[in-house]
């Protein structure tokens, strides 16, 4: 140890200690979203891709002009409603 580092103030060793530390943890937030976004793209190009563009369809009719038609029949149907709320109870239980 030569004389220089032996009479070096307390506090510097501190803040590098504290930005070490802080550059782990960056290090660390890094590696988890590296991990993490995987799972994340394929439950995005899985779930809400396809059902982004089943709601996107369903605002338009055969023609192609915007149209809430499909809405309209499935609360005019008891049927749909049927199916829709027995599909949530299922779902949810």
């Amino acid at each position: 140890m030569s004389m220089q580092s032996a009479i070096l103030p307390h506090a510097g060793a501190r803040t590098l200690n504290a930005d070490a530390l802080h550059a782990d943890a960056r290090r660390e937030t890094f590696g988890l979203l590296a991990l993490l976004s995987p799972g994340l793209l394929l439950v995005f190009a899985v779930i809400i891709v396809p059902i982004g563009w089943l709601f996107w369809l369903s605002l338009f009719d055969e023609t192609g002009q915007l149209s809430f038609a499909n809405y309209a029949r499935f609360f005019e149907q008891a049927s749909y409603i049927k199916t829709f709320v027995t599909t949530f109870k299922v779902a949810f239980v």
